[in-house]
């Protein structure tokens, strides 16, 4: 039981730190939408604004989706004990996501994620029975299949960018069939080949039980962190600080998914000890609650930089608050919604996001109050692994 206890802190305090990662991009991407808007700042805030895209770009939301199919093995054992019927709670579950992901897409964020989680989620279900190793060599061959495939056709000069995206092959096919469904294409392909295979690597791994015994495993997690790290940073970090990003995405996707895997390991190292621990108590508390704060952040900040949204008239300090402060404002964010986390599940049992979450996924009433639970030890076990199924 202690291992259990143990293993699911570990699980909300990677979530929450790759929510932070996750808001420290955005506050850029809210100021900055263009590199153009970026060219214009002071030689510091470039360069701040380059280390902050080194440590979080492309990292961060593998980890988002990593944990996704983390919780996609918790739910589903949970759906077996139970004798529920596996594809169809799955199917209500992804499609609700697509759902908010399309409404966040549309109203408040044009840089949403949760869609594409919702169609990879979809795409998931194909492998719903097939065996761990499966999922394992499935993750590897989608993971590289995109920028190795970039890598060898960039030679040719057929297209005139990277092809990481490489669903563009379709333009120079059939023109007609590409501009109707061009972001149909660019949603399935990214679905696929960014999500997806992190999907189906964070289930194997759940599967394996790599996050049992935290403590005892602490000298592996540790040496992976390392050599995951000492690969992925420096190479985005050259890729990045040399202007390169866009000429070199395909080796960049590389790199960014073993830094993913770097902070992973090194958030299991540092949990087991004592200042680590305490470093990431905050994150614990925001990863219980992390898609009602992802939504959050895009309503907070939509409405602070954006001058006119189609929902309201924000402040529009867009430009004016600049990189510096913008990354102390999204660490003050973070501390104060660890807050709001130890405050709201005190009272109740689910995030009101997750709360919704969970009812379209059982497909029947829950009580969102913890005192009106009718199974209050179940209801609590839920609220420590219900952002992650």
């Amino acid at each position: 039981m202690i291992l259990r206890t143990e293993r699911l802190q570990v699980l909300d305090a990677i979530r929450g730190f790759a929510l932070f990662g996750i808001l420290l991009l955005h506050m850029i991407m809210f100021q900055y939408p263009s590199p153009e808007d970026i060219s214009k700042l002071s030689s510091s805030e470039q360069a701040l604004s380059k280390f902050i895209h080194t440590f979080t770009s492309g990292s961060y939301r593998p980890i988002f989706s990593f944990m996704f199919g983390v919780g996609f093995i918790i739910l589903l054992r949970s759906l077996e004990r139970r004798g529920l019927n596996v594809g169809f709670t799955f199917l209500r579950r992804f499609l609700f996501l697509f759902g908010i992901g399309a409404v966040h897409y549309l109203y408040l964020w044009k840089y949403d994620i949760l869609a594409t989680y919702g169609v990879a989620g979809l795409l998931l279900l194909l492998f719903l029975r097939r065996q761990p190793k499966t999922w394992l060599i499935s993750s590897l061959l989608l993971w590289v299949s995109a920028p190795i495939l970039s890598l060898l056709i960039r030679p040719l000069d057929i297209v005139d960018k990277p092809l990481w995206h490489v669903m563009d092959l379709i333009h120079l096919v059939s023109p007609t069939l590409w501009d109707p469904m061009q972001s149909t294409f660019h949603l399935l392909w990214a679905s696929a080949t960014e999500v997806l295979p992190y999907f189906l690597f964070g289930m194997y791994m759940m599967h394996s039980n790599w996050f049992h015994r935290v403590e005892d495993n602490r000298k592996r997690n540790g040496m992976l962190a390392i050599l995951f790290l000492i690969i992925g940073w420096p190479i985005k970090a050259l890729v990045i600080f040399s202007d390169s990003a866009e000429a070199w995405a395909d080796l960049l996707v590389i790199a960014s998914g073993l830094t993913a895997l770097g902070y992973v390991f090194a958030i299991m190292y540092l949990f087991t000890t004592r200042l680590g621990g305490q470093f990431f108590k905050p994150f614990q508390e925001v990863g219980k609650m992390t898609l009602t704060h992802y939504v959050s952040h895009s309503i907070i900040f939509g409405l602070l930089f954006i001058p006119a949204g189609k929902w309201f008239a924000g402040f529009g300090l867009i430009h004016s608050v600049g990189i510096f402060w913008g990354i102390i404002i999204a660490c003050v964010t973070i501390f104060l919604q660890a807050k709001v986390s130890t405050w709201w599940l005190s009272r109740f049992a689910y995030g009101p996001i997750e709360w919704l979450w969970r009812m379209i996924t059982y497909w029947k009433w829950t009580p969102i109050k913890k005192s009106a639970a009718v199974d209050t030890s179940a209801a609590s076990r839920t609220t420590t692994t219900s952002n992650i199924q």
